[in-house]
């Protein structure tokens, strides 16, 4: 679930930290290439480590489901709970969309970093397999500018994704599996020129396929490039 997702990642990361402090690494590279994401709240905890000001923050914006049908939503990955509360988790729109009602949503209660969070230099490398929630982070982290994006542009779309909740179903014949998403959300993030894009480097390394053949990662050289720079 995200809450047990979200507290295993805090676990984690305050053991990361911690080895961080104890080695006086000034210097940290998240590296979200081909991460295709996961629970939406690792992504907001995540943050909270890795966040450059002690100020709260702002993360999704106003969610809509495509449907409040049970007899699709029986086929979704909700729970019993979640289809039993229908009516007052989802407000009809006009457009025939399902707001989804923000009190919900407990995991945007307490955005606020935590007192041990890194507070050295970051950079974040992130490719066209950065997807969903990493996708998602990589935003906010552009929008807030906690950290140097290096890398090429990113899947999803800066401004929000599909997911959340999915269906889920094999067809009967084809023996096909499917899985499509149920929400469309919006990320609070500032606006840029190009907007549908994905979330775009702030320094652009293309990634070449004799880099494949000969193990050269020059996005990662670039990187390190980057911080031997600042250190000068």
């Amino acid at each position: 679930s995200n809450e047990s997702s979200a507290a295993l990642m805090k676990d984690f990361m305050v053991d990361v930290m911690e080895k961080i402090r104890s080695k006086n690494i000034e210097n940290l590279v998240l590296d979200l290439r081909d991460n295709s994401g996961g629970w939406d709240a690792m992504g907001i905890e995540l943050y909270k480590f890795l966040s450059n000001t002690d100020q709260p923050f702002e993360f999704y914006g106003e969610g809509f489901a495509v449907t409040n049908d049970t007899a699709y939503l029986k086929y979704s990955d909700l729970g019993a709970a979640d289809i039993a509360s229908l009516d007052e988790e989802l407000i009809p729109q006009e457009d025939g969309t399902f707001l989804i009602n923000p009190e919900f949503d407990q995991s945007m209660n307490d955005l606020r970093p935590y007192p041990e969070r890194f507070k050295g230099k970051l950079y974040i490398l992130i490719n066209r397999g950065t997807g969903s929630a990493a996708s998602e982070f990589a935003a906010i982290a552009k929008s807030n500018q906690i950290g140097v994006i290096v890398g090429e542009e990113s899947g999803g779309v800066y401004e929000g994704v599909n997911g959340t909740s999915f269906l889920r179903f094999e067809l009967p014949n084809s023996k096909m599996y499917l899985r499509t998403p149920l929400v469309s959300g919006t990320l609070v993030v500032k606006p840029v020129a190009e907007a549908g894009r994905g979330v775009m480097p702030d320094v652009q390394v293309h990634f070449r396929t004799e880099d494949l053949l000969i193990r050269n990662d020059r996005q990662l050289k670039q990187v390190k490039q980057l911080i031997r720079e600042s250190a000068e």
